[in-house]
This record gives structure tokens, sequence and C-alpha cells, in this order.
């Protein structure tokens, strides 16, 4: 994943450990403008995007939503699935029921229709099982030596024992490797 970020957006401004993170499960921090990425155990945990750097170009989600978004707008894109909450202890937030890819929530300047989203951030929903998120990188077209550049705890056998995985899930009986049929 961080190769194919780099290849867009260019090299991180900041890669580092994470000493800390409340949920737990973030321990590197990769920083591309406003963009931060975080990781837990080699795999994709979360994103956040920041008001606009100019660094990068604007980030907005698939309805056309990004920081500086209007409360309406953001209405007029998920209607029922937006939850304002004004009393969260970090000011105005906002979260949106998504199906995969995962959850979006921000921060917010207030809730009445002309105020606007301060911050984005959004997170995937963790994979059933470590082959399922494999699967959901070769997917998404990662090469294998990409995901195994950025996730240093994987060998090439490992993607082949999810691909054997994915094969057995849809019905074959047995996997045969490539090149020994």
């Amino acid at each position: 994943m961080l190769a194919a970020l780099a290849g867009v957006l260019g090299p991180p401004v900041d890669d580092r450990p994470l000493g800390s993170c409340p949920s737990g499960e973030a321990d590197r921090l990769v920083q591309f403008g406003e963009l931060a990425v975080l990781f837990g155990g080699g795999r994709f945990v979360a994103w956040d995007a920041g008001p606009p750097s100019g660094a990068l170009p604007p980030l907005t989600t698939a309805e056309g939503i990004g920081v500086g978004s209007s409360v309406a707008e953001l209405r007029g894109a998920y209607g029922q699935r937006l939850q304002l909450d004004p009393d969260d202890p970090f000011g105005p937030v906002f979260e949106i029921t998504t199906p995969p890819p995962g959850r979006l929530a921000g921060t917010l300047t207030g809730t009445g229709p002309s105020d606007t989203v301060a911050s984005l951030s959004g997170a995937p929903p963790p994979a059933a099982d470590p082959a399922e998120n494999l699967l959901e990188l070769l997917a998404a077209g990662m090469t294998i030596g990409a995901i195994i550049e950025d996730h240093a705890d994987l060998e090439s056998d490992d993607l082949l024992a999810a691909l054997e995985f994915a094969a057995l899930a849809i019905g074959m009986r047995r996997a045969v490797p490539l090149g020994a049929a």
C-alpha cells in the first residue's frame, strides 16, 4: 500500500513509529502532506485528512465530501447514514455508516447547515481472516512484491496460501499450483 500511495502522492514527508495510539491498533504513522496513514502490525489501520496544505490534490470522498464541505453537503451526500454528535469531548463530530470499505468520520466546526468539515478520517472493517486481508490488497491492484515490501512479516508463500484459500472458498476441490497442471 505504501508503494502505491507514494506512486500517486510522492514520497512521504514523515514515516515514524507511534509510541501510543488510543485504540492500540496503530504502531506506525506515514504522513503525505495533510494525509496521515496509520498502520498496525504491518496492516493498514486508518487514515486522517486535515486542512488542505496545497501539497496534495484535493482529497474528497467518492461523494465529493472533503475538508471544508458544509454540514448541508454532508446531509445531501449521506442522508440518514449521517450521525452528528455535538457533545463529543473533541468538539462536534460526525460518523457515517458505510458499507465496505468501512467507517467515515470527522470533526466539524459546528452542527448547523453552514458549518464545515474540519477533518476527515476513515478505517476499513477488520478482515475476518488474514487471508481475506491479503486478497483485498491483491484485488486493489498491489503486486505480490509491493505487498511483501509493505509487510515485512510476509513471504510470497503467504500470498500463495491466500490465493489457495480463495480458490477453495469459491468451491474448487483442490488448488493446483500455477504451472503444475
